[in-house]
């Protein structure tokens, strides 16, 4: 599934946020649902903008959780009572998936500099 994003991630909505991190971890609304101690219709009408979560309901969680940043452009949630890892989060490089097989007109330091960041050569 794609989806855009919007021009301004500052303004993106909580459905926008929630729906991309369950893109990214892979987790689904029940696995969610579970985690914040609600239901996966909850989850669903979050997503789809219908409803929110309370305050109180992700105050809750504040506690419980710690992020922590890497070099590498990456935040990992650490849930705390059980010193576990609950994600890692990465925002999309500039030229994430960008298919550059068949660009001409670079160099090859040009090239290398793109695939590192995130292009590809499928």
């Amino acid at each position: 599934m794609v989806t855009q994003r919007p021009r301004d991630p500052a303004t993106e909505s909580f459905a926008g946020l929630l729906l991309r991190h369950r893109g990214r971890t892979g987790l689904t609304q029940r696995d969610v649902a579970a985690r914040l101690g609600t239901t996966r219709r909850s989850v669903q009408d979050w997503e789809s903008g219908a409803y929110y979560p309370s305050a109180e309901r992700l105050q809750a969680r504040t506690g419980e959780l710690v992020a922590s940043g890497g070099l590498d452009g990456t935040v990992k949630l650490w849930e705390t009572a059980s010193c576990t890892l609950m994600c890692t989060l990465r925002s999309d490089r500039r030229f994430e998936r960008m298919d550059i097989s068949r660009l001409t007109g670079v160099t090859q330091e040009q090239r290398s500099v793109l695939l590192a960041l995130g292009a590809v050569e499928a």
